[in-house]
């Protein structure tokens, strides 16, 4: 007997065709990709299902809460696989996301629908001001993305108190492409030290999209700072 398997599809490049422009736009329904592998019917039973049909850049961290729900309730109904297709620019977030949710959204309360997360790049000579526009803006968590190996200019530090004073998790990334943050190395203004004894919370070597991705889940949760901390930081301390 045939696997049964679902076929959830975003939109994205694949589901694309050109317009009179010759233009890639979002046209194919999940129905219609799966009419282009009809070879797919020898080695499964597909069942399709257009979940959406955006580009990738479009999808909002609700839409994959939505989708981590969508893929519990077919568990339910007896499939023995899902497939999700979409485009490929937000993929890495939509993957880490429904990593996150779909063991927790049984057991805790998500609603990642109002739970803006910020992200703020530091650089040579940059000000605190990103930093309170997006407090004045209502951003509820800041990933910060550091030099290094967890530093900043020292402008950026009266931004950085003001986001903590404000009871704002601060998480901080590096722009470097891997490697953890350091602990307890340097001393400076700025440093990983200072900014730690700040409160600014470390991203435990996450790159900047899965930090951002996490933050968002943690705060749609409705976890305390203390909290969030322990989830980024429990193998660091």
């Amino acid at each position: 007997m045939l696997k049964r398997v679902k076929l959830l599809s975003l939109g994205g490049t694949i589901a694309m065709t050109e317009n009179s422009r010759h233009l890639a736009n979002p046209a194919l329904d999940a129905a219609a990709l799966l009419e282009k592998v009809p070879a797919l019917e020898t080695v499964a039973s597909v069942e399709a299902e257009s979940f959406m049909n955006v580009p990738s850049p479009f999808l909002v961290p609700r839409d994959i809460l939505r989708l981590a729900r969508r893929i519990e309730a077919l568990a339910g109904e007896r499939f023995d696989g899902v497939v999700v297709t979409q485009g490929t620019d937000t993929l890495e977030e939509t993957a880490y996301l429904l990593d996150l949710l779909i063991p927790r959204t049984a057991r805790i309360g998500v609603a990642v629908t109002d739970a803006p997360v910020e992200v703020i790049w530091a650089g040579m000579g940059t000000t605190s001001s990103m930093l309170d526009a997006a407090r004045e803006s209502g951003a509820r968590g800041i990933v910060l993305q550091a030099v290094g190996a967890g530093h900043v200019p020292p402008t950026m530090i009266p931004g950085v108190k003001r986001l903590v004073d404000a009871g704002i998790p601060v998480l901080m990334t590096s722009r470097c492409h891997g490697g953890r943050l350091l602990t307890g190395t340097y001393g400076y203004e700025g440093s990983e030290t200072h900014l730690h004894d700040l409160g600014v919370i470390f991203g435990d070597g996450l790159a900047t999209s899965k930090a951002r991705a996490k933050l968002t889940v943690l705060l749609g949760a409705y976890l305390s700072i203390d909290d969030i901390r322990r989830e980024f930081e429990k193998n660091y301390y």
